[in-house]
């Protein structure tokens, strides 16, 4: 495929999950490795003019793509009305790739709301690799697709802010970040912050950034991040970093 060549696919399902979030199941095939995403419009043309970066949640073994999504404008709000049979234009696998752990070693998936996305696809693909993985989850309200992980995780803890269900406070708050070989996380900054701060040693954290973007491949610069280590572009460097890297002393 051409480098900005969007691929067709047709809608398998749109499932409404709660509130806001929908799944939506894509015909493939698709590829991609876990932490990488693809920029997705429901739209030809320029109205509206940008594409929206969206993770992948999983892809399955025919090759359809699963792909999480919080309805919060236009762009989105217009890819949720979407019906079976209706097409969806994806760009991508975009963006490098979680490095995965080693055989054995104790890991924590660690994903706040809808950041909890490229963590699934995560947790699928390194279940053969180790069995010690503890799954964190927060949420503002209502917890969401914990089943989805279950089958994958040793452990699961979920909070809340309103303390609906799970702990009532943040998700920061009840990990042992001593306890694990490599923390993978994605979510609101603020949050994956509070877990850097925290961790004894941030090397072993790989951070998911979340970041607007207009063209997915590097080009314009528009998602650019100040690091230890330059300027890097969230879509093109990341969107998985170090732990180190981020400036936040």
């Amino acid at each position: 495929m051409a480098r900005n060549a969007y691929k067709e696919g047709t809608i398998l399902e749109n499932n409404h999950i709660i509130d806001n979030i929908y799944v939506l199941k894509v015909s493939g095939p698709f590829e991609g490795a876990p932490g990488q995403f693809y920029m997705i419009k429901s739209w030809q043309g320029t109205d509206p003019l940008l594409a929206r970066p969206i993770s992948i949640y999983d892809i399955d073994e025919d090759g359809n793509i699963y792909l999480l999504i919080a309805n919060v404008g236009r762009g989105t709000d217009m890819m949720m009305k979407l019906k079976k049979g209706d097409k969806l234009y994806l760009l991508g696998p975009l963006g490098n790739k979680f490095p995965l752990p080693n055989k054995d070693e104790k890991i924590a998936l660690v994903g706040g709301s809808v950041g909890i996305a490229p963590l699934k696809y995560l947790a699928r693909s390194i279940q053969n690799i180790t069995k010690n993985i503890d799954y964190y989850a927060g949420f503002r309200d209502n917890p969401y697709l914990i089943e989805d992980f279950e089958e994958y995780v040793e452990n699961t803890y979920i909070s809340t802010e309103s303390g609906k269900v799970g702990y009532k406070g943040y998700i920061i708050d009840i990990i042992e970040s001593e306890k694990y070989d490599k923390i993978y996380t994605c979510g609101p900054f603020p949050m994956m912050k509070a877990l850097l701060l925290k961790a004894h040693n941030r090397n072993k954290v790989l951070v998911s950034m979340e970041s607007r973007m207009a063209c997915g491949v590097g080009t314009c610069r528009g998602c650019s991040i100040k690091t230890k280590v330059g300027m890097r572009r969230v879509c093109k460097d990341g969107p998985i970093f170090g732990g180190g890297v981020f400036l936040i002393d």
